[in-house]
């Protein structure tokens, strides 16, 4: 089993657009995370309840929101990025951060963006917004981010 979850974030690692430490502090669209050349990306972030994977009703709306926009700027990419606080292990949180994403991006595919379009990824707590000592449940950091690009 473990070896399993190693190659699996080994395969995680590859991805080539990776988020800054700067993460936005509210819902409004922000620039690129990933220091990419271009124009800003607007951006969405989801909020989870500690060690919940489960969408607050009010998020489904901001995730309703970032399909919407998908589809009207003809975004290319949907970057969906996982992270956690920094209670538990590094492995548990690494999972819990992809189980978010694909939560999201669940719901995104459910408001009609295709799956092809959507980047997965899960950071755990390796980038936090607030960043934290270990062992800290912190609402701030547990997150999945909806990049548009």
């Amino acid at each position: 089993m473990n070896r399993f979850v190693l190659i699996f974030l080994a395969l995680l690692s590859l991805e080539s657009c990776a988020p800054t430490q700067r993460l936005a502090k509210t819902s409004t669209p922000s620039g690129p995370f990933c220091g990419c050349e271009g124009p800003p990306a607007p951006a969405y972030l989801v909020y989870f309840d500690w060690n919940k994977v489960s969408l607050r009703p009010s998020y489904k709306a901001r995730i309703a929101e970032a399909a919407a926009e998908s589809r009207s700027s003809h975004s290319n990419s949907i970057y969906v990025w996982g992270y956690t606080d920094s209670s538990g292990s590094a492995t548990y949180n690494q999972l819990l951060s992809i189980r978010r994403a694909k939560t999201v991006a669940d719901e995104l595919v459910a408001d009609g963006v295709p799956r092809s379009e959507l980047r997965i990824r899960g950071y755990g707590a390796g980038h936090q917004l607030q960043p934290t000592g270990p062992n800290v449940r912190s609402p701030s950091n547990r997150l999945v981010e909806i990049v548009l690009q």
